[in-house]
Order: C-alpha cells, then structure tokens, then sequence
C-alpha cells in the first residue's frame, strides 16, 4: 500500500454520516412543514370544538345589545372571536372556562344556562365579571372578551349611527369647512 492512500481509517470515515448531513436531513424534513403546520394548528381546534360555548352569543349580546344599531353577534362578533380561539389555545381555553363560568352563574341563579337568564341577569353577571379581582377567570373573560368585541364591532360602520358618526371625513373631505357646524340628523 502507498503512504500517500490511508486503507481503513479513511474507509470507516467514508461510511459514517456526518453529524451536519444528519442535521440537515432532519431540518429538511421539517421544512416540508405539513406535520408541523397540523401540530401546531390542532391543539386550539380541538379545544373550540369540545368546549360549550353556547354563552358566549347571548353574553356578546349582553355586552352590546340591539337598538338603533344591531346587536354584536349580528355584526359578527361572535364568530370573529371563536377564529382567534381556533388559532391560540390559550384563548380557546379561556372562551371556554369562561362560557362554563357564566353557565355555572346561571345554575346558582336557577336556571339552566346563561341565555336562559333574563335580561337584568345577565347584566348582573357581567357586572359581576367585571368587578372580579384582576387575574381571576371572570375578569380576564370579561377583559379579553370586551376589547375583542369592542374592536371588531366599532369598526364595522353598521354600528355608527348609534354613535352620530356618519364615517371617516376622506375622501370627501369636508367641503363645508367655512360653514357654521350644523346638527346632524340621525
């Protein structure tokens, strides 16, 4: 054998893997992304889909009730917030510890559930929620639930004639800007 050509060492070297291949390899596989994307995905799913979240309409509405303007969950609201609980966990669990919450405040006033309660009821549960102690169930329910429908419901401009605002000034602008300000008739 030549000096210049190592026979076993050099062999034996050959067939391992290197450790960076083998890391490569994995990493790739998980790039695919498909398993990863599902695992991630599936926890909050499956956590929507098995709590009862039958309260969580009749407490939006409690919120935010119909009048001159429609109620929350005939805005939507209720669907934009189970979408967020679909995607974090954390939420879907509180969603669903706070409807069970509402439905156990229901059962300790005598009736079945929260939207058996009549109205004067309800808001005393919610007023109940909000004047739990910060950091309890009640309050982060209600604290989360309030910014979410707040958010989603105000942006939608089915609920401005409640609140004299006839829109955004732009595009128009305001064309009567030397005028004197008149009161507007809604």
């Amino acid at each position: 054998m030549s000096p210049l050509i190592p026979s076993a060492p050099r062999a034996a070297a050959a067939t391992q893997t290197p450790p960076r291949r083998s890391f490569l390899r994995i990493l790739l596989t998980l790039a695919a992304g498909l398993p990863l994307r599902l695992s991630l995905a599936a926890p909050a799913e499956k956590t929507v889909a098995r709590v009862r979240l039958g309260a969580l309409v009749p407490y939006l509405d409690t919120l935010i009730p119909a009048d001159s303007t429609p109620s929350a969950s005939q805005l939507g609201a209720d669907q934009v917030i189970i979408a967020v609980a679909r995607r974090q966990e954390r939420i879907a669990r509180l969603l669903g510890r706070g409807c069970a919450w509402l439905d156990q405040q229901a059962a300790e006033r005598g009736v079945t559930d929260f939207a058996a309660l009549p109205q004067s009821e309800r808001d005393a549960v919610v007023a109940l929620a909000e004047a739990s102690p910060a950091g309890s169930l009640p309050r982060a329910f209600f604290a989360f639930t309030q910014q979410e429908v707040f958010s989603h419901y105000y942006a939608q401009p089915e609920s401005w004639r409640g609140l004299g605002f006839a829109g955004p000034p732009q595009p128009v602008g305001f064309p009567d800007f030397a005028e004197p300000p008149q009161a507007s008739d809604s």
